[in-house]
């Protein structure tokens, strides 16, 4: 017989018990469960009912000495169907939003602070994805002398994103030359996606015009030297914090699932691809992926928390947690949540005051 809301008491019996061991990370005996809970029924009847649980894959027992533990499948039913969430306090929510956003100036701000809190707050691995970098549209480029060979190219898109890079060139450019330069790349590239800037400075090359030749030719030069560049190779960002949270969870005293995690972690690629998964064109509320849930074999002993958030009704982003699979989901589901829900707040007036500029 399946688990249903119907069934009451077995349903109650398997939220005790993930409750119980999502707290203490030890496997539940029946008898502590009567004891937590007050349980009208005997620990006898509560053994029968988590055998039962266990024969439909609910939970599982890792030593014949032991309690149970909850499966893949017991937490996915427990979260669609059992869990109380607990909602953050509007005294939380201002905490978290100061907290973020006080000392913001620019979008990239927001970006590696939030994911800074959330891992803090969370005790799991956060990660703020930015992604669509290259369907973003330049709105301002600022070309700035370091040295007469060294140039800092800085780029703000229609999203506020702010991107900086430093080039290196092989022959010298003078300040007001780099000026010069600079203020063509702003005529005439203004409204540009990113992915298209080359094209677009190649094409001002087979112009006729003598002025906009040499100018053309310079600021190729210029971009030349950024062809081998992150802005060229991947259209999405990454910033991540936390990781040594994953090395404190007990889960991940067995150094080959924590290096296989860990492998994960420190590639971005790996990683985008794994958020990409989880990845929906209409994000409006939470999306957990647990365990063998998963497409990646190394993390098929955690769990992954994401939601998107938008500019101008686009999703461009997500936030997302990493942890085992023994999380504390009522509590971080609200706040991946509300995070998600202030990012779009802020990403949509930061967008806004820069379009009014």
């Amino acid at each position: 017989m399946n688990v249903s809301a119907s069934n009451k008491r077995k349903s109650n019996i398997l939220e005790s018990l993930t409750s119980l061991y999502i707290d203490t990370a030890r496997p539940v005996s029946s008898s502590l469960i009567k004891d937590e809970f007050n349980f009208s029924v005997s620990s006898a009847t509560i053994r029968n009912i988590l055998v039962e649980l266990e024969e439909f894959g609910y939970i599982e027992q890792p030593h014949t000495s032991s309690g149970r533990v909850p499966t893949d499948k017991g937490y996915r039913f427990y979260i669609d169907s059992l869990m109380k969430r607990r909602s953050l306090r509007d005294e939380e929510k201002k905490e978290l939003k100061l907290a973020c956003l006080s000392s913001a100036r620019k979008t990239r701000d927001i970006i590696d602070k939030t994911s800074e809190i959330l891992a803090q707050i969370s005790n799991e691995a956060a990660f703020n994805f930015f992604f669509n970098l290259n369907d973003s549209i330049l709105k301002h480029i600022e070309l700035i002398n370091l040295s007469l060979t060294r140039i800092l190219v800085v780029l703000i898109t229609d999203s506020g994103i702010v991107r900086n890079y430093i080039v290196n060139l092989d022959d010298p450019i003078s300040t007001a030359e780099l000026q010069r330069i600079s203020n063509f790349l702003s005529e005439n590239l203004k409204d540009t996606s990113l992915v298209d800037i080359k094209v677009n400075l190649y094409n001002l090359l087979n112009e006729h015009n003598l002025v906009y030749l040499q100018l053309a030719h310079e600021a190729c030069r210029i971009f030349d030297a950024l062809e081998t560049d992150e802005l060229f190779e991947r259209d999405y960002d990454i910033h991540q914090d936390g990781i040594n949270n994953i090395m404190r969870q007990p889960e991940f005293c067995n150094l080959e699932y924590l290096r296989g995690v860990l492998d994960v972690l420190e590639s971005k690629e790996r990683l985008a691809e794994v958020l990409r998964a989880s990845f929906e064109p209409d994000f409006n509320k939470v999306k957990v992926t647990i365990g063998k849930e998963n497409s990646y074999k190394d993390l098929q002993s955690c769990s992954l928390v994401t939601a998107g958030y938008k500019i101008k009704d686009k999703t461009v982003g997500m936030f997302g947690l990493l942890g085992p699979t023994r999380m504390a989901y009522s509590r971080l589901l609200p706040l991946v949540e509300y995070m998600a829900e202030m990012m779009t707040e802020a990403l949509t007036d930061f967008t806004k005051n820069e379009s009014e500029r």
